[in-house]
């Protein structure tokens, strides 16, 4: 009885009361309610008995309890509602999910990436209940694209109050980034900032609204703050899956909330409105735990929904796939507002479920009709991972393999130039944050101007004959110093062929570099069974990676110090999670080696997004210089050599001037070779003629009588480009 009172207390007295004639009060209080990418996660998930995904049932009976506290309570969705969806919804088509979300009684939904993830014509099939689809009994939002029939602009929602509430709904611009291509081809996704910006002046100047919410599909921490705070009222967002509160109250422009994703949080604004000026006294935005609504119990009628689909995909869920797997494949981590890992947030670092993905490809992808050709390479997108692969008493199911790829992708191959290859993995870097001016500064084309995301890395994870280093400072579209594939320096001219899916073929998630290969050959097979044919065939002797196939490092200085020292910053020498976490790195060059402690701290959120997790500074001592040299470089980590003196990777060392004539650098003569870590296109020997000359002038230089330095390498290029640590500058 105590438990019941208790229960009944907290959801009754967490919303604010219904209206100011109830109260004796010249306040209205509003509560809007928000959920973001669901994701089809309908079922309640708890983990070491603390529950993280309230479910469908639970979502239904709080918010029932809220809205009967609080009438003048209403629910917006966000998007991605559907799409990468977990077996029991996904196998179903979504239906239940829809059918969940129905019974919510939502105002409306913006319009999410993943509710295109079947295509233009599926999605209207779902508006109008056809073709096998639940009909969707809410309206879906979004005022920036053009193309689709049946999306609304906004939504107006009176509460029992008054009080006229418009929801605007908008999405991302680069939505076509994050879908096949083919299928966004006819549709146009314009700039949503000043759309909703105008419509909530037009709205409030002709008395439509008396409060506007802006529900942008797209990260909300970069997005609020663009909001004009004169006419929008409140901000939700979604998208990155990255839970987030913004209160007015306590000084921000206006309120912002981000739910998270899977039911793991329910968002609110908390508004309070005079109810003669219908103006905003008190804003605010709050989060409501799993934990919290799981205490309500279960709506019946939801329940019956769930349990239904569940009992519907559960035998063909549990065939086993293989047996005899070992370890845990697991996806980026970065950490959240609470200092918590969140799983699976983190796709700007490589990942063991995305490495073993590759090397799938790579084993699976076949090049001729008889199957003996392999592809040359393998390559997966951290996007195209859902959830964590964890083999239960080595037995791994369908329904794990159909949720870590729900998206049913085709795997094929292209073929593509060294060149194209290199300018691909360039292309993780995006410039989200970055003007059109920028951009344009930068380099990057302008129909890719908005399709750079919200998110500052997308890592592409690789198969493991695939090697390569990285400058994490230097400017967009010049990060890479060195690639290896099959233990030799990446060369220009020569065509690989590289396995992937459909979707990262076809240049999504603004990999517009894939494009530039030849046509796209498809197996007719889908990813998911791919990945089921490589675990059952090599269960046995398959195990997570422990070493990187990527590593960021870069000379401090230009300078040896006065001690003889070189001091190199490295980072990305870890996996997030899971055995290949180092505790301490080497560095070699030449003769000469040092180590250093790693800090495996994933506290810089922005660095460890960008392939920053196992940081670390090692000086190298080679004391004093009295001719030039061109000395290999290495790097180990507590699980082997990460960096080989294969990759071509060289730090040049030059006396100080008037100690020695200057010289080019040193590099090895094979044809289209090149000492380059720089942009793709630089193959033509004159350049790299030239390339070698400047370097030897910038090598006489000299300063306070120290050696200067230049780490260089053989990407087979073109073009012989010299990187110098402190400038970041390249002689190409």
């Amino acid at each position: 009885m105590f438990a019941a009172s208790l229960l009944s207390f907290a959801l009754v007295s967490t919303p604010a009361q219904a209206s100011p004639e109830a109260q004796g009060k010249e306040t209205i209080d509003l509560d809007l309610y928000t959920l973001t990418d669901v994701h089809g996660h309908i079922e309640q998930v708890t983990k070491k008995g603390k529950v993280t995904e309230a479910g469908g049932g639970a979502m239904k009976c709080y918010l029932d309890k809220a809205r009967a506290a609080n009438p003048n309570s209403s629910l917006m969705l966000l998007g991605d509602n559907i799409g990468a969806s977990p077996f029991t919804s996904g196998i179903l088509k979504d239906n239940p999910t829809v059918e969940v979300l129905n019974k919510l009684d939502p105002v409306a939904s913006t319009l999410g990436n993943h509710e295109l993830d079947l295509g233009v014509r599926a999605f209207q099939d779902r508006l109008s209940g056809k073709g096998g689809f639940s009909k969707v009994g809410f309206q879906y939002l979004a005022i920036n694209v053009e193309g689709i029939q049946g999306l609304g602009k906004y939504k107006i929602w009176t509460s029992p109050s008054g009080i006229k509430v418009a929801y605007i709904g908008a999405i991302a611009a680069d939505v076509p980034a994050k879908l096949n291509p083919a299928e966004t081809k006819n549709l146009r996704f314009n700039d949503p900032i000043p759309l909703l910006n105008q419509t909530a002046k037009k709205l409030k100047e002709d008395g439509q609204a008396d409060v506007v919410v802006a529900a942008l599909d797209d990260d909300t921490k970069n997005n609020y703050r663009k909001m004009d705070a004169a006419y929008v009222d409140g901000f939700m967002g979604g998208d990155t899956h990255v839970p987030y509160t913004f209160s007015k109250d306590e000084g921000e422009p206006v309120s912002a909330v981000a739910s998270g994703s899977y039911m793991d949080n329910l968002g609110v604004l908390r508004l309070k409105i005079d109810s003669k000026t219908k103006k905003i006294t008190s804003s605010k935005a709050q989060l409501i735990p799993a934990g919290t609504i799981a205490q309500c119990g279960s709506d019946q009628g939801v329940q019956q929904i769930i349990d239904s689909a569940a009992a519907q995909a559960k035998d063909e869920g549990e065939k086993p796939v293989a047996t005899g797997v070992k370890g845990k494949y697991l996806r980026g981590v970065h950490l959240g507002e609470d200092g918590q890992p969140i799983p699976g947030a983190n796709r700007g670092v490589e990942s063991t479920l995305g490495d073993m993905i590759a090397d799938s490809l790579k084993d699976e992808v076949f090049t001729d009709s008889e199957g003996k050709q392999k592809v040359d390479i393998g390559v997966i997108h951290a996007g195209d991972l859902r959830e964590d692969l964890i083999p239960n008493q080595g037995v791994i199911t369908y329904a794990q393999t159909f949720v870590v790829e729900p998206f049913s992708n085709d795997i094929g191959y292209r073929k593509m130039s060294g060149a194209t290859f290199k300018t691909l993995l360039e292309q993780q870097w995006k410039l989200n944050n970055a003007s059109e001016e920028e951009m344009a500064a930068a380099g990057v084309p302008e129909s890719e101007w908005h399709n750079q995301g919200s998110r500052p890395m997308l890592k592409l994870n690789l198969s493991s004959n695939v090697s390569y280093t990285y400058d994490p400072e230097a400017p967009y579209g010049k990060h890479i110093t060195s690639v290896s594939i099959d233990g030799k320096p990446l060369e220009v001219d020569k065509t690989y062929t590289v396995g992937s899916v459909k979707f990262l073929l076809d240049g999504g998630d603004s990999f517009a570099a894939m494009r530039d290969g030849s046509p796209i050959r498809t197996l007719g097979v889908l990813d998911r069974d791919s990945v089921n044919n490589y675990l059952k065939n090599h269960a046995g002797e398959l195990s997570p990676r422990s070493k990187k196939a990527s590593v960021g490092i870069r000379l401090v200085s230009e300078q040896i110090d006065s001690n003889g020292d070189l001091t190199f910053e490295l980072q990305g020498l870890s996996f997030t999670e899971g055995p290949g976490i180092t505790k301490r790195v080497s560095v070699r060059v030449g003769d000469h080696e040092a180590s250093g402690k790693v800090d495996n701290s994933l506290a810089e959120t922005e660095r460890v997004r960008t392939d920053g997790a196992g940081k670390a500074t090692v000086k190298v001592h080679v004391g004093a210089v009295e001719k030039p040299q061109s000395l290999p470089l290495s790097v180990k980590t507590d699980f082997g050599e990460v960096v080989s003196p294969a990759q071509g990777l060289k730090v040049q060392i030059r006396p100080a001037a008037g100690e020695a004539k200057p010289t080019e650098p040193s590099q090895d003569k094979p044809a289209n070779e090149s000492g380059t870590p720089g942009k793709a296109g630089h193959d033509v020997p004159e350049k790299a003629s030239k390339a070698s000359k400047k370097a030897g002038h910038l090598a006489a230089t000299g300063s306070n009588g120290q050696a200067e330095l230049a780490l260089s390498a053989l990407l087979l290029i073109g073009g012989a480009c010299v990187l110098t640590a402190r400038r970041r500058n390249r002689s190409c």
